[in-house]
Order: C-alpha cells, then structure tokens, then sequence
C-alpha cells in the first residue's frame, strides 16, 4: 500500500518515492495545493477502489494521515 500511495504523490507532485515520509504535506510540498490535494483523493479512489468521505479528505494532510484512512478503508473492505 504504501509504494503505491507514494507513487501517486510522487507523480501528482513529481517527488521521488524516497522524499515522500509521514510529515510529506503542504507544508513541505510547494505544489500541495487545493486542486492537486484533489488529485491525489481521486487518483487513491481509483487506485484501491475505495470512496473517501469529505471528513476524512479534509483528515488527509499529510502522508501519514493518508496511509491511516486508506489502511482504514482497506481492513472495512476485507471484513465484508
């Protein structure tokens, strides 16, 4: 999960995978805006095939806290 959630950023942001870490934000990432932050939530539903609710995509400001709601997402998935 997390190299392809890494690669998703690194391609939205055009980052190495290795300069991606837990505190990677908009802080930290110039081009971590409004519009890419919504790139990157449609590219992670694509991805895993998942639907982010508003709350958590307003959650989801770092990489940290982006791994948390999908994992999240994922374990609901292999419960049902």
């Amino acid at each position: 999960m997390d190299n392809r959630l890494k690669s998703i950023l690194g391609t939205v942001f055009d980052l190495p995978a290795d300069e991606i870490d837990d505190e990677t934000s908009p802080g930290n990432v110039g081009l971590w805006d409004s519009l890419n932050h919504l790139r990157i939530i449609t590219e992670i539903e694509k991805a895993f095939q998942i639907r982010v609710s508003q709350k958590e995509i307003r959650e989801m400001v770092t990489f940290g806290k982006i791994r948390e709601v999908v994992g999240r997402h994922l374990s609901l998935k292999t419960v049902e």
